[in-house]
């Protein structure tokens, strides 16, 4: 018979699992969104991969997940394992779900074959900018105000007020989840040991607005010992939705590491492409 706890994560809100029709059976590609976003911002990710089995999910405190509560880096990490159970996985982590993805690989905790990001944050590192530094004053509501103030950085704010007032509202309730995520005691020291990480690892970056990522994917691939950063020219922190395509053949590749020679680069020279 199942654990409470295992039935508690096959009902997961916002878990989108599919296997491909052909039965080619094979690692499950996992994807976990970052800050603000949610499992449908990998949509367009998952259905490049339609031949071989997919996962992604809403964050505790995001989406349909929201009723869950939130969680800080370890809790999310705590998820991620019981949502894989004991299934062999390829992990897809986009900006703080890149942390998820590498802690959970970090841990050994799981039957990880390969490890991508994209624009993982290092908050711990002296060349990231200010981080948890959201002040909002005079406000009855300073999570919501945290949320929408965000939500405006990322997508500007012509396109925020164009939104429905119930997007606007569901996302504003969000605000208590990007809070957490945005723990002060993530730019102390690294929440684990990238040395323990031992599968390929790709580390994606773009060439948009992304000086602090590409530090953070060098400093990764420094201490990652099987591992590259690739960089994508012309693409931005919105990769994964604007440039999937993009986004996918570094996950195609890595996945291909995964399955054949698990050699994918020597040190972390940057592959542009």
């Amino acid at each position: 018979m199942e654990s409470a706890t295992a039935q508690e994560f096959r009902r997961w809100p916002g878990l989108v699992a599919r296997r491909p029709r052909s039965g080619v059976d094979g690692p499950t590609l996992v994807f976990v969104h970052g800050a603000m976003d949610r499992g449908a911002g990998m949509a367009q990710l998952t259905r490049r991969f339609g031949d071989v089995p997919t996962m992604r999910y809403d964050r505790r405190g995001y989406g349909r997940a929201i009723g869950l509560g939130t969680g800080d880096l370890a809790r999310h990490v705590d998820d991620l394992v019981g949502l894989v159970a004991d299934r062999p996985v390829v992990l897809f982590g986009h900006s703080f779900g890149g942390l998820v993805v590498l802690g959970a690989a970090a841990s050994g905790r799981l039957d990880v074959r390969a490890v991508i990001t994209w624009e993982v944050p290092t908050p711990w590192i002296d060349r990231w900018p200010g981080w948890a530094r959201v002040t909002i004053g005079g406000s009855s509501d300073p999570a919501g105000d945290t949320a929408e103030a965000f939500m405006c950085s990322t997508i500007g704010r012509d396109r925020w007020e164009r939104l429905g007032p119930s997007t606007r509202g569901a996302r504003r309730a969000e605000g208590a989840s990007l809070i957490a995520d945005l723990d002060p005691r993530l730019a102390e020291a690294s929440p684990f040991d990238p040395a323990q990480i031992d599968v390929p690892c790709t580390f994606g970056v773009g060439t948009v607005g992304s000086t602090p990522y590409q530090a953070a994917a060098a400093w990764m691939a420094d201490r990652v010992p099987n591992s590259k950063v690739e960089i994508v020219d012309g693409a931005g922190h919105d990769a994964p939705v604007a440039q999937a395509e993009s986004v996918a053949r570094l996950v195609t590749a890595t996945l291909a590491a995964s399955q054949g020679d698990t050699t994918i680069v020597e040190g972390r020279d940057a592959v542009t492409v």
